[in-house]
């Protein structure tokens, strides 16, 4: 099967990118799809991109990082906020959670700051 793959793969013009040591595929329902050392095919003309490995579901909560934070665009971070207040009033978040809400909620809530820069502000969908 593997080999199958891969001709399909050479046959779109993907080629393997090395060196990627971990893949984070953000869900709307919370959950992070975690990839460690997955095979990564693409071609960046084409905007196209092949992912394969055993991914680990991981709460969202898990992986609020400033690490991975400062990974994500203006657009990723406000989705994220988006999603974070959502769980929060559903209740869906837990122990841990709380500490990266807060940590996450902290932009929003001093919007006024200097220290927020580069941070969108946080707004409700109409």
């Amino acid at each position: 099967d593997d080999k199958k793959v891969q001709s399909t793969l050479k046959k779109l013009g993907l080629s393997p990118i090395p060196a990627c040591e971990e893949a984070h595929l953000f869900r709307e329902d919370g959950k992070v799809l975690v990839f460690s050392n997955p095979k990564l095919s693409g071609s960046i003309g084409a905007n196209t991109f092949a992912l394969s490995g055993a991914p680990v579901l991981k709460d969202v909560s898990e992986m609020v990082s400033p690490e991975l934070l400062s990974q994500l665009g203006g657009g990723q971070i406000q989705q994220l906020q988006e999603l974070m207040a959502r769980l929060q009033a559903e209740g869906s978040l837990g122990g841990a959670a709380g500490e990266g809400a807060a940590a996450g909620g902290e932009g929003t809530a001093g919007a006024g700051d200097d220290n927020d820069e580069g941070v969108p502000d946080l707004v409700e969908a109409t």
